[in-house]
């Protein structure tokens, strides 16, 4: 049993054909506190703990994905480089701070709109007609792992709403932006800090940040998440190399992937070759 309540996300490093797809996980959880045989809600799907493995900080654990399961959750799901959302399983005496969840996934929704209300997004998702009987309006619904609570239902179709501008399908544009130069840069200038390789980000600063509006993210996430995908399964790998070639290699990837995005947010920006210079001469 799980809470709906993500303790973290890790990424998906390998996929072996073993009948069944022995998929490898990277997570920051201790692997010596992961028992064989636990579950792990992944991306709210109820998982066990065939292998492991790492250091905490820098673990991965391996789970077996059946044909059953593949079939019943979102195709892209299962790909090397793909983010999930992760929960260990919940222990007698642990707080229920979601509410109580299975990890037994009923259906595949789909996002039809996203709209920003206030600080806050509400996403409109389209549900099987089967399922849709069962979700009342201030009930609690799990998606993609995450606890949340139906804001409104109309006939085939729910609404929730999330804190902040990192919703559900937007985390990966989201994540590209906050790993850019642009944002290091502008971050910089409100907040400059003397002898640090990064600027020091506050919380309620994050809002100065001139983030697209939400018709525009749904863009931002199309072009940067590809970039952030190959991030993910690129930086493992690099932790991992063992020899002096292959670390150059996958740096050599790491750095070539980072200027990509970089460029593609100068583009979504506008910026001119001017100002990019600016940027790159501050960040």
């Amino acid at each position: 049993m799980f809470t709906g309540i993500v303790t973290e996300i890790g990424n998906i490093l390998a996929i072996e054909d073993m009948g069944d797809r022995r998929v490898t996980i990277s997570c920051a959880m201790d692997p010596a506190k992961i028992a064989i045989g636990a579950s792990i809600a992944c991306s709210g799907v109820c998982l066990t703990v065939v292998d492991k493995g790492g250091v905490a900080g820098e673990g991965w654990f391996a789970v077996d994905v059946s044909g059953e399961t593949v079939k019943r959750t979102a195709p892209e799901r299962w790909t090397v480089g793909a983010p999930l959302n992760l929960e260990p399983a919940l222990r007698l005496g642990d707080e229920l701070g979601g509410h109580i969840v299975t990890g037994h996934v009923d259906a595949v929704g789909e996002v039809v709109s996203v709209k920003q209300v206030g600080a806050s997004w509400q996403y409109v998702v389209s549900a099987p007609r089967e399922l849709a009987p069962y979700i009342a309006a201030k009930g609690s619904i799990t998606v993609d792992g995450v606890s949340l609570t139906v804001n409104e239902v109309a006939g085939g179709r729910f609404a929730v709403i999330t804190l902040g501008a990192c919703g559900l399908v937007l985390l990966r544009g989201l994540t590209g932006l906050l790993n850019s130069r642009l944002l290091t840069w502008f971050f910089r200038a409100i907040q400059p800090r003397v002898g640090k390789v990064f600027a020091e980000l506050k919380i309620n600063q994050l809002h100065q940040f001139p983030l697209p509006s939400a018709d525009q993210f749904e863009a931002v996430n199309r072009r940067l998440g590809p970039g952030v995908d190959k991030m993910l399964a690129l930086v493992p790998k690099l932790r991992a190399a063992r020899s002096e070639s292959e670390r150059a290699t996958l740096q050599n990837a790491v750095t070539a992937t980072d200027q990509q995005m970089d460029a593609l947010v100068y583009e979504l920006y506008g910026l001119t070759p001017e100002e990019i210079q600016l940027v790159e001469g501050g960040a």
